[in-house]
């Protein structure tokens, strides 16, 4: 039996967008220093002028920036802001600095609080105040009252660096890049409380092209600070959390920035629900399969779900039926209409109980082998749930006001039980998997049973 490893869909909540396979996203022109995250949004020069260098800074080409080349260089300055807080910033130097006096040659950091600039204790100052050509980092600890500050119209967090000493020839930045601490998740419990004791070693990533977490902070009361990697030909990262005697769990993070994305997790105690599946593991429909399966809407004994295969009507159907917490046992008397569901199948009671409910339409034949449809399933969905609306109107570019599932659609959508696809459309047409059942299941079962 496999550990119970719970994930969370946080990206636009709930929403049926889980369902599809994480898409490509395009691989940024340029490139951040080795063990940097990102790229710095602001950087500027000044001395008699300010300048901003921000594209030069970030390029990693043949682009440079000269800084403290001016008489006064000890009045220089290099200002570097990000929209979130970092702890380390390389710089690529391919011309070093010269000073008049190289005994007296150091390096002053500061940071803003939002008000005025304070002292910034670095830790592992190897940039050798820009006297060696090459790549140099310098590491400090997040400052308790760092802040953002409007530094030439821009609002971030903001370090800055000056000679204290006159150079004879400045140096010359190829690149800035920084660990940008760009996540932050707040970890509870079951009961409200929060978990502030983890470790780096309690956080993991994967799906992104670069698997690794660049930088931890743990800023007390359940709260943590990481830095992922904001360069990838992946767009996505799946984040996992995993602390002793607490189901493991986690969520995708899609578009990696420089902004600060926050997310809260809620830590349930193991209570011994191990999901035989082997095929689900950093799956986008885990969350949802495994929901199921500890609620016993679903079943598995061959160690697979099978989250690609197509579903059938009559497999949605059971999944839909008890999912919305229904006693089959009341509609064992109901004379059905179709032709092709005989009363020895394992599936005759959910049919009874969903015709008689009215979730499904009388005809000849209810094909229940055939595959479902996204719409047929919203429907079956929806009237079992007994919501409606009015509105036909969608956002979706294939859903017209006119369609007979118009308002189904909107309803779903209103919910947050479906979402589209990145292009826009909703694809009603297009049969259901396994694991985009389960999703649209689970989330209906969160939007409309779940108390």
């Amino acid at each position: 039996m496999k550990k119970f490893k719970l994930f969370i869909i946080a990206v636009l909540g709930l929403s049926f967008l889980g369902t599809l396979a994480p898409f490509a996203g395009s691989m940024s022109t340029t490139e951040v220093i080795s063990s940097a995250s990102a790229d710095l949004d602001y950087v500027y020069t000044d001395g008699e002028d300010t300048t901003d260098v921000t594209s030069a800074a970030e390029m990693n080409d043949d682009t440079s920036f000269d800084a403290f080349n001016e008489e006064d260089s000890d009045n220089q300055y290099i200002y570097m802001g990000s929209n979130s807080k970092f702890d380390n910033i390389f710089f690529m130097i391919n011309g070093d600095a010269k000073y008049e006096d190289s005994d007296e040659a150091d390096l002053t950091w500061q940071y803003s609080d939002g008000d005025s600039w304070q002292t910034l204790d670095v830790e592992d100052d190897s940039i050798e105040n820009f006297m060696s050509i090459g790549t140099h980092n310098v590491t400090f600890d997040l400052p308790s009252d760092w802040d953002t500050y409007s530094f030439e119209d821009n609002d971030a967090y903001w370090v800055r660096v000056r000679n204290d000493a006159e150079t004879t020839d400045g140096a010359t930045i190829e690149q800035i890049s920084a660990r940008v601490l760009n996540i932050e998740v707040t970890v509870t419990t079951e009961t409200g409380g929060t978990l502030s004791d983890l470790t780096s070693d309690n956080f993991s990533v994967g799906n992104g092209t670069d698997n690794r977490i660049y930088s931890f902070s743990n800023e007390g009361d359940g709260s943590y600070l990481l830095a992922l990697q904001t360069e990838m030909t992946v767009s996505d990262y799946m984040l996992m959390v995993s602390v002793d005697a607490y189901l493991d769990q986690g969520f995708n993070i899609n578009d990696i920035t420089t902004d600060t994305q926050s997310f809260k997790i809620q830590l349930n105690p193991n209570g011994g629900c191990n999901v035989p599946f082997l095929d689900i593991d950093f799956h986008w429909g885990q969350t949802a399969i495994i929901d199921l399966y500890c609620r016993g809407i679903i079943e598995g004994e061959d160690g697979s779900f099978l989250v690609d295969h197509t579903i059938t009507r009559s497999e949605f159907l059971k999944m839909a039926v008890m999912n919305a917490s229904i006693d089959t046992s009341k509609y064992s008397y109901v004379d059905l209409p179709f032709s092709d569901v005989s009363d020895d199948e394992w599936y005759y009671d959910y049919v009874a109980a969903a015709y008689k409910l009215g979730a499904i339409d009388e005809d000849d034949h209810y094909y229940p082998d055939s595959a479902i449809s996204r719409v047929e399933a919203l429907m079956l969905l929806v009237r079992l749930a007994g919501v409606d609306t009015d509105e036909t109107s969608t956002r979706f570019s294939d859903v017209s006001s006119s369609d007979w599932y118009a308002s189904t659609v909107r309803v779903a959508t209103d919910y947050d039980v479906v979402e589209g696809y990145p292009d826009g459309t909703f694809l009603p047409s297009r049969n259901l998997s396994r694991a985009e059942s389960a999703v649209m299941v689970d989330n209906a079962y969160r939007a409309w049973v779940q108390e």
